[in-house]
């Protein structure tokens, strides 16, 4: 159970911009954390473009085995949660909700408004509780709020693959996203390549052993 980003965008007419992006990478090697950090960001992106002024959705990312949990405002506002796919949908739902009061402790909607280009901002509090929350006891405390939890939207559930322009694939748009970068994209498809021949390779040699023993 592991929570690996907390974003926040802006909706776009042209795309998502990111105002706020913290990642949790420390169960990582160091070589692939930055191929990992830009798959997640593309991925977040990619969600936010889906999820509408007051929709909530839940977008499987199978590049990274995870879930972008996304919800916009109604001042086009979007708070991204990536997790992998044990993490409790209630938690993330609440954890958002805090995301967003820790958001406008620190930004304004004029702030927003005006932005026109990815940025880096930052709020303090967001590492903090990104590693707080990687506790299940804390993660069990906030299942406990059921009262607060029950007036949940209802999500959209979603692949990355259903967000894909008609007559364009996945791998097109990673090609042409900035950010994914062309070292990280043929890292992800050398990756892909061993997944698929170590998955062929061990039912094959399940078969094999499964004839030696009939015999």
């Amino acid at each position: 159970m592991r929570l690996i980003s907390f974003c926040v965008l802006k909706q776009d007419p042209s795309e998502p911009l990111f105002l706020v992006r913290c990642h949790e990478l420390g169960f990582m090697s160091f070589f692939q954390r930055p191929f990992a950090k830009e798959h997640l960001n593309f991925g977040a992106r990619t969600a936010t473009k889906s999820c509408g002024p007051g929709e909530s959705s839940c977008i499987n990312i199978k590049e990274v085995q995870s879930n972008a949990y996304v919800f916009t405002n109604k001042a086009s506002v979007s708070v991204v949660i990536i997790a992998d796919e044990e993490y409790p949908q209630k938690v993330i739902l609440k954890i958002q909700r805090e995301l967003f009061e820790e958001f406008y402790k620190n930004y304004k909607d004029s702030d927003v408004k005006n932005q026109s280009k990815d940025a880096d901002w930052t709020v303090d509090t967001f590492p903090t509780l990104i590693k707080k929350y990687q506790d299940p006891k804390e993660a069990d405390k906030l299942l406990k709020l059921q009262s607060e939890l029950d007036d949940v939207t209802q999500l959209m559930y979603k692949n990355l693959d259903d967000i894909v322009a008609r007559g364009e694939t996945l791998d097109d748009m990673m090609k042409k996203s900035k950010d994914v970068s062309s070292m990280s994209y043929k890292f992800y498809k050398d990756s892909e390549k061993l997944m698929k021949d170590a998955a062929r390779f061990f039912k094959l040699d399940f078969s094999k052993s499964a004839l030696k023993r009939s015999e």
